[in-house]
C-alpha cells in the first residue's frame, strides 16, 4: 500500500476503491485505513472517500459514515446526483465554505467544464449536495459499529445485501440528518450571500419533495394486489404534483 511505503503527505487523497464487500478493497474502509489517511494529510489536507448506499442496508451504511467519524474528528457527508453514491470529506481541522473562493475556484474552465458534466453551474447547485457533518450521523442505527481490520464485517454483511436494493432505504435515513451547508459559509458578503442562502432553501425545499415523493413511490410499489389500484393510481397523482412543484423550483 502507498502510505506504507513513502513518509509523505499529500494535500488532497482520494479514495474511490472498489466496492466494501470486494476481497482486497474491503480493507479500504476499515478504521485502520482511515487513521493511515489521516496521517498523510498535510496541514489543511482534504480526503475525499467514496462510499457505497446502493445494495445495502442503512445500518450497513451509516457503520462506514461511523467508522469514518471514530478517526476524523471534522467530516462531512455528501451525496450525488446518482442514488446510492455518497462521498464523506475528512480534514485535520474545522473547515468553512468561503463563498469568493469558492466561486473563484469554479469560475476556472476546466472546473467549470468538470462540473457542467453533473449540471453544476453555481455554488448553490455544489452546496445542495451536502448532506451532514459526520458527527450527525452518530445517532443513526448501525453508526456506533467500527469496521476493523481483525473484524472487517462489512466485507461479508454487504455481500449478504447485494439483492436488497435497499438505496431509497438508505437515502431516508442519511436524509434524517440532513442539515443546512449555509451556517458552515465563512462570514456573510452583503447581497451576494443573502442569494446564496435563499438559492440553497428553494434546493432544500425540492429536495425535501424528493423525500416525499420517494416515500410515496415506495409505498405505491407495495400494493401488489388488484383492490390496491385505485389507492396505487392515487399516490402516483401526488407523487407527480411534488414532481412538477419541484420542477417550478
Amino acid at each position: 500500500m502507498l502510505f506504507r511505503s513513502t513518509d509523505r503527505t499529500y494535500d488532497v487523497i482520494v479514495s474511490q476503491p472498489g466496492n466494501p464487500w470486494m476481497a482486497g478493497a474491503s480493507a479500504l474502509f476499515t478504521r485502520e485505513y482511515f487513521e493511515q489517511v489521516k496521517e498523510r494529510l498535510a496541514p489543511g489536507g482534504i480526503a475525499s472517500i467514496w462510499i457505497q448506499g446502493f445494495s445495502a442496508s442503512p445500518e450497513s451504511v451509516n457503520a462506514l459514515v461511523g467508522t469514518l467519524a471514530s478517526v476524523f474528528e471534522h467530516a462531512d457527508l455528501w451525496e450525488t446526483r446518482v442514488l446510492g453514491d455518497y462521498i464523506l470529506t475528512a480534514y485535520d481541522g474545522p473547515l468553512r465554505f468561503d463563498l469568493a473562493a469558492l466561486e473563484a475556484r469554479m469560475g476556472e474552465t476546466a472546473v467549470a467544464q468538470g462540473l457542467s458534466y453533473y449540471s453544476i453551474y453555481d455554488a448553490a447547485e455544489l452546496l445542495g449536495y451536502f448532506v451532514a457533518p459526520v458527527d450527525a450521523a452518530r445517532s443513526l442505527p448501525g453508526a456506533s459499529e467500527i469496521n476493523v481490520d481483525d473484524h472487517n464485517f462489512l466485507e461479508t454483511r454487504l455481500q449478504r445485501e447485494l439483492l436488497l436494493r435497499r438505496e431509497v432505504d438508505v437515502y431516508l435515513s442519511l436524509s434524517s440528518v440532513r442539515t443546512s451547508p449555509v451556517d458552515r459559509l465563512a462570514p456573510p458578503e452583503g447581497e451576494r450571500a443573502a442569494a446564496l442562502a435563499a438559492r440553497l432553501e428553494r434546493i432544500a425545499r425540492a429536495k425535501q419533495m424528493v423525500r416525499e415523493a420517494r416515500v410515496l413511490e415506495a409505498r405505491a410499489d407495495a400494493l401488489g394486489d388488484a383492490a390496491a389500484v385505485v389507492q396505487a393510481a392515487a399516490l402516483d397523482r401526488e407523487v407527480g404534483r411534488l414532481r412538477a412543484t419541484i420542477e417550478a423550483l
